[in-house]
């Protein structure tokens, strides 16, 4: 079916918003706001239609005519690339005032919510990329997954990728195919440069088994100028989680960069943030915003190799910081270390192991996209900082964990956008939020809803087991007393000058 429509809006996904003469909802990709358009129905549901261009009658003026790559529609990699970057950083303080006041509710969001700090480069920012290996007409090629989709589109370049290094893809996959290395369970590539140190990485990702090292070196090395190669391994069954194992098979045993002029070290299969310019403006924005003194005790939840501990180590007291994934945990501890910092670093999840820590001032919490876990406010509250910086990539998550945060006392003071994904629909956040006039009222209530539903929970155990109830393991006890004893010693030692801290009232 045929229609011809004005697009209104952009949705948070990318798409254009527009009404059919019925009234009824379409999405179109690659729509700009105030595009006329001729559109084919492709899909339909009884709430929305979703739509494809035929033809543009009268494009917008936030169009950009340029097109950068010729993949752009294809693979999803860069959905915004027809969007003026200028309106593309209006749209995502756009998404982020929308989740605040339509699904957190917060008062004032437009005022609260600055303007959106742009990259330093639209183009050529990405210090990092990750490509799927393909066999096409019985030639290996690398590419990105369609949008929505499993299909892989072969590229030959990315104008996303680091200025200098866009043709990396195309002479790497003629190494790759040569060394027939899919036969050897190849199933993803990444590749990591940075125009500031030069360091390049190949990661290669296979299944375990035997891999042919040395011929991959020799062949890789011959047609890539790179600073390291790492094969990294997971069994067949774990695609797609947290690897088995990792060898340097060439050069440095990671990838390094500097932010800030802090020199990172960055293993293959940790975390860092891809806009290495963009995250030094999220860092400052943070770390301004927070003021943190030199008394001051701070906690770094889901703290990936420093990005953030690191900054906070060298203005604070003391420094808490928390990582799941054992190579950042590594990464970390040798960042502090070769940057002459101190900080505590310890591995295991968020919630669990930051509820002995006892009050800190300051907690940044820098989440995965699905958000804060919902035992991890447990922590918050035991930690009772007075000052909160949350870092959310998800404006829906975002909402989500305000909405958590401000039950437990805090209120938002400001909310700043920045983009570290130009060409793309995502967007970095940061909100900071401090203790509230009724802090304690409502901690009292959300520990009181909380002994609560777990009087209930234990009554219904009891009652599932007869009468008895349920026994509960004690095996690592031992170990977390000792954990804890000795971050209470250390405490003390660093920060004896200032020991009226821990006596204070919430």
């Amino acid at each position: 079916m045929i229609e011809e429509v004005v697009v209104e809006r952009l949705a948070y996904g990318g798409d254009g918003v527009a009404k059919l003469p019925s009234g009824k909802v379409v999405f179109v990709p690659n729509a700009c706001p105030g595009d006329k358009l001729q559109i084919e129905i492709v899909s339909e549901t009884q709430r929305y239609d979703r739509a494809q261009i035929k033809y543009v009658l009268e494009p917008s003026q936030y169009r950009n005519p340029t097109r950068y790559c010729k993949h752009c529609d294809a693979c999803g990699g860069c959905p915004w690339q027809f969007l003026d970057y200028e309106a593309q950083l209006a749209w995502k303080r756009t998404f982020v005032v929308d989740a605040l006041q339509r699904i957190a509710k917060i008062e004032g969001a437009e005022e609260l919510v600055s303007d959106c700090i742009p990259s330093p480069k639209q183009l050529g920012y990405r210090n990092k990329i990750e490509l799927v290996p393909t066999m096409e007409g019985g030639k290996l090629q690398l590419g990105y997954h369609v949008a929505n989709g499993e299909t892989i589109v072969p590229i030959e370049s990315c104008p996303l990728f680091a200025s200098g290094y866009e043709r990396v893809p195309k002479s790497l996959a003629g190494a790759l195919g040569y060394l027939k290395a899919m036969d050897y369970g190849l199933y993803r590539v990444g590749i990591r440069a940075s125009t500031i140190t030069n360091s390049q990485q190949i990661a290669l990702w296979t299944t375990t088994g035997h891999f042919p090292r040395k011929a991959a070196v020799d062949i890789i090395t011959s047609a890539v100028s790179c600073t390291s190669i790492t094969r990294v391994m997971q069994k067949e069954s774990n695609k797609g989680t947290r690897p088995d194992s990792s060898e340097i098979l060439f050069g440095a045993d990671v990838w390094r960069e500097r932010l800030n002029g802090i020199t990172m070290r960055v293993s293959a299969p940790s975390f860092f943030q891809v806009n290495t310019l963009a995250a030094e403006r999220l860092v400052d924005v943070v770390i301004n915003q927070l003021d943190i003194q030199p008394t001051d005790i701070c906690c770094d939840l889901y703290c990936g190799t420093g990005t953030f501990t690191l900054p906070m180590a060298q203005r604070s007291s003391l420094v808490y910081a928390i990582e799941s994934t054992s190579s950042s945990i590594r990464d970390l501890r040798r960042n502090l270390e070769e940057n002459d910092l101190d900080a505590i670093v310890v591995g295991g999840d968020a919630g669990r192991e930051s509820r002995d820590f006892g009050r800190v001032d300051v907690l940044l919490m820098d989440p995965p996209y699905s958000g804060i876990a919902s035992h991890v406010y447990e922590s918050v509250v035991s930690m009772s900082p007075e000052r909160i910086a949350l870092v959310s990539c998800n404006p829906t998550t975002l909402a989500r964990d305000t909405i958590a945060l401000c039950e437990l006392g805090y209120e938002v003071r400001s909310v700043t956008p920045v983009d570290l994904f130009p060409q793309t629909y995502h967007v970095e956040t940061v909100t900071i939020l401090d203790k509230g006039l009724d802090y304690k009222a409502k901690v009292h209530a959300y520990i009181t809803r909380k002994a609560e539903q777990a009087k209930a929970h234990a009554e219904r155990q009891t009652a599932a087991h007869g009468g008895h109830g349920k026994s509960q393991n004690r095996g690592n006890q031992g170990g977390r007393d000792n954990r804890n004893a000795y971050h209470a010693n250390l405490r003390r030692r660093r920060s004896n000058k200032y020991s009226g801290k821990y006596g204070r009232d919430v």
